[in-house]
């Protein structure tokens, strides 16, 4: 799903190995030591701008990873020394009771940062708010659900299938508002008057502009030692490094690649390189214009020089599937098609295309999209291809674009909805996910509908390489580019280790 923040679970040894040339590079900023506090407020600009903590109305990932500071899920995920786990957040345990019913157990005394206590009515509340109140992106992965409350602290979920083990993980991705509050406010309100259960509340919010957090007293965990954080939107990713370097901000996220070899040779800052499973990729509208076409899709993949491309972008890792790197199915050798520009002008022949033009859009704060979307513009040209690119804010072009109202290509970036594959497929591809009108399959569907209940690795392999082959061989939904890790500029003596997801965890930071 594109621009979708999340959390992510344990991987078994197995699929480590095939990424271990890439978690070589994707390092994180180590253990945290033993605190030595001499301020207590972090002071951050950001790419993006958040304009609402409900995610059925943004789904942008830097605005989970505020939003996830404030507002909780039932379970969480967390990685320790490269193992990632699921883990209790508001549920402290969970079982399958019946082949079709979990029951989910959620933690008593905890509270909303307005005091009121949080209750499994909460719970249903959160899930029909993002089924039937405001419809969305994240509606597709309660809506099969039926859910009960048998007291004030139990949830019942009744799923479809049996033995569904994606249901722990999709409730990692619920974030949990007061009943009384989406009564009250509804989806819009929620979303800009948020309350949740987090290690931070909101203090003040100028939606896309600036937001404050600070710590919530009525947080269920131990007091975070940073107690105050200032976030600005600050598109111009030059501006927000000399934010950084001037000292009026302790973090800048989101820095281009050709800006941070400057950050690493400065003692002054560190160079935080957080591992994430984030890859881009061109996505196709499938339903109008010239990206109908079949033919004019492969041509596009064959027209690509992905070396030549990550070249340019840096950082990164080529890759030829939809799967990124602690994904079962993921090979870094596989490529679903090879560069061959004569074979893409031979293509565009067969479907009657002479001089096609084509949109690729483009986010205005995401740099080096920028710049690769001028060496794919220039490589399609190549072929006889004419690439308009259309550079504005994500937070205006992909909610148009993954509604069909853009034609053409986007330049995206794709995070699944669970954390890895080794349980279950994202529902990305199915025919009826929220993104059915872009690139949902109908083929593909049946596929990821058996992978719900199927826990056998060799199985999952199997059936996700199935996928593989119909999403991009057969019917080509998108055109894969590379794996890229998220830099992140920091001054030295701030000490802050991002978890996988980009969550901004900074309950366990610290400045010494």
């Amino acid at each position: 799903m594109m621009e979708l923040m999340v959390r992510r679970r344990h991987v078994p040894g197995r699929i480590l190995g095939a990424g271990l040339a890439v978690l070589a590079l994707l390092t994180s900023s180590g253990v945290l030591a033993q605190p030595k506090t001499t301020k207590d407020t972090v002071s951050i600009v950001m790419a993006s701008p958040v304009n609402s903590f409900m995610q059925n109305i943004q789904t942008l990932n830097a605005v989970g990873a505020v939003a996830e500071s404030v507002l909780e899920g039932l379970t969480q995920f967390q990685d320790e020394n490269d193992e990632l786990k699921l883990e209790p957040e508001l549920a402290t345990s969970w079982e399958l009771v019946e082949p079709k019913k979990w029951r989910f157990h959620l933690r008593e005394g905890v509270k909303f940062s307005n005091g009121t206590p949080f209750t499994s009515a909460d719970v249903l509340a959160s899930v029909k708010l993002l089924v039937e109140d405001k419809p969305g992106t994240f509606s597709t992965l309660f809506n099969k659900y039926k859910l009960e409350a048998p007291d004030d602290h139990t949830v019942d979920v009744t799923t479809e299938v049996e033995n569904e083990f994606a249901t722990p993980m999709r409730f990692s991705l619920l974030r949990v508002f007061p009943a009384a509050l989406i009564k009250e406010l509804g989806p819009e309100g929620v979303g800009t008057h948020p309350i949740g259960t987090g290690p931070y509340k909101v203090e003040d919010f100028q939606q896309g502009n600036s937001l404050t957090l600070v710590a919530n007293e009525n947080w269920w965990g131990p007091a975070p030692q940073i107690k105050k954080v200032l976030i600005r939107n600050v598109p111009d990713a030059a501006t927000r490094i000399s934010e950084l370097q001037s000292g009026n901000v302790d973090l800048a996220d989101f820095i281009p690649t050709p800006l941070a070899d400057a950050i690493e040779a400065d003692p002054r800052f560190r160079l935080v390189v957080a591992k994430t499973q984030s890859r881009r990729q061109l996505f196709f509208n499938i339903k109008s214009g010239v990206t109908a076409n079949l033919k004019f899709r492969q041509a596009v993949n064959c027209a690509i020089n992905r070396e030549e491309l990550v070249a340019a972008v840096q950082r990164a890792i080529p890759n030829g599937g939809i799967y990124s790197f602690t994904e079962t199915a993921y090979d870094p050798a596989f490529q679903a098609y090879e560069y061959n520009p004569e074979k893409a002008k031979a293509l565009l022949q067969e479907a009657g295309l002479v001089n096609p033009s084509v949109d690729l859009h483009v986010r205005s704060e995401m740099e080096p999209d920028k710049l690769g979307a001028q060496v794919i513009q220039a490589q399609l040209a190549a072929v006889g291809i004419d690439v308009h690119v259309v550079v504005g804010p994500g937070a205006d072009s992909i909610p148009k674009f993954t509604a069909g109202e853009l034609d053409g290509m986007y330049y995206g970036q794709f995070q699944s909805n669970y954390p890895t594959e080794d349980r279950l497929f994202s529902s990305h591809f199915a025919e009826k996910s929220s993104y059915g009108v872009v690139d949902g399959s109908r083929a593909a569907t049946p596929i990821i509908e058996k992978l719900k209940s199927t826990s056998d690795l060799d199985e999952r392999k199997a059936l996700l390489l199935e996928v593989q082959k119909i999403v991009l061989n057969d019917e080509a939904l998108w055109a894969p580019l590379y794996i890229e890790p998220d830099l992140h500029a920091v001054t030295a003596n701030f000490h802050w280790r991002p978890r996988l997801g980009m969550k901004f965890n900074f309950e366990d930071a610290y400045f010494e």
